[in-house]
């Protein structure tokens, strides 16, 4: 049987296979600076070192797959081939019921995704900016398939439905984490577990992002944590200067911090989830420090800041749970009456 006669062949876009190209080597070296600079302190931070460099060999090892799987389209007189790295399959012009595109706009690109309708309603997707030529090849397949409305809104029904489920889902797990912040009560020394230990080094003042500040406390009791003064804690502080002047390397100082960050990594008698393993493990949050009969921390001042911060994410999550369930019952209505005049048709 004759070949039909090449018309076009795609041209792989240089820009879109030159910013995955960049994309692994800046991945490569930000996990070479890690890789140097991250010193485990526990089997937490190994194990998070090992998760970190499956995560980047991961997808370091997908953008190597992504290049080399690309799709290269030859159009044919009467079909159109794709051919893959692994595979290749062709594809007549009779298969095809219909196609259109969807345009996508993001705040630093945009780009627009075609498809074509196979037979069985399955759908074969091109992506313009991946190809440097795109239109010149599309045009001369395009051309060849009729436009069929009442498939292409079929099609557009599933995505309403698809995009009110994704909506529900995100409502609910917005409006769920805003119920964790439904907690006013008055902070007190009670809350804490006091800890008393020696200090192995000068307390360190550690400057953040947009003038933030925070103190850094080593004890040669715990030498495999850092305690932190930091946040509405930090701010919450009587005075920076008198508090720095009060403890000095190899003076003892007393802490407390939360029950729970306390029994799952001071005391060990409750085990700790995958967050508190493998986010910050080796860092613990100083709620407030004593000495002698003064309290450095003004725990008012940290109710008030809390219970402020508490009102603020209730009314944010809040508010996205509302625009989630707004959006979800747009795409709902949206699929009920595409739905409705299809069945009418």
């Amino acid at each position: 049987m004759m070949k039909d006669k090449l018309i076009v062949k795609s041209k792989t876009s240089i820009t879109n296979t030159g910013i995955i190209i960049l994309g692994i080597v800046f991945i490569v070296f930000l996990f070479f600076l890690r890789l140097t600079a991250f010193q485990p302190r526990n089997i937490y931070e190994e194990r998070l070192r090992i998760l970190s460099f499956l995560i980047c060999g991961s997808f370091i090892l997908y953008c190597i797959f992504y290049l080399f799987g690309q799709k290269v389209i030859y159009v044919y007189t009467d079909s159109f081939e794709i051919k893959r790295f692994f595979k290749t399959k062709t594809y007549k012009f009779s298969e095809i019921q219909s196609h259109y595109s969807e345009k996508f706009s993001g705040k630093y690109n945009s780009w627009v995704e075609y498809h074509l309708i196979l037979n069985g309603n399955k759908k074969l997707t091109f992506i313009d900016k991946e190809y440097s030529n795109f239109h010149q090849f599309y045009s001369q397949i395009s051309r060849k398939i009729k436009i069929d409305k009442k498939l292409n809104e079929k099609m557009a029904c599933k995505k309403y439905l698809k995009y009110s489920i994704i909506c529900g889902i995100l409502m609910v797990v917005s409006f769920y984490f805003s119920s964790h912040f439904y907690h006013f009560g008055k902070i007190e020394n009670s809350n804490f577990v006091f800890v008393t230990g020696k200090l192995n080094t000068e307390i360190k003042t550690i400057k953040g992002a947009k003038r933030s500040r925070k103190f850094e406390i080593n004890m040669v009791n715990y030498p495999g944590f850092s305690f932190l003064i930091s946040g509405i804690n930090y701010n919450a502080l009587l005075s920076d200067e008198a508090f720095l002047k009060s403890f000095k390397k190899e003076d003892n100082i007393t802490i407390g911090i939360d029950k729970d960050e306390y029994e799952k990594k001071i005391s060990e008698t409750k085990k700790p989830n995958l967050f508190d393993k493998y986010l910050y493990y080796s860092d613990i949050q100083i709620q407030q420090v004593r000495d002698r009969n003064i309290s450095f921390i003004d725990l008012t001042k940290v109710t008030e800041s809390q219970n402020q911060n508490n009102y603020m994410m209730i009314a944010f999550l809040s508010l996205l749970g509302f625009l989630f369930l707004y959006i979800m019952i747009g795409n709902l209505k949206a699929y009920m009456k595409a739905n409705s005049s299809l069945s009418l048709g």
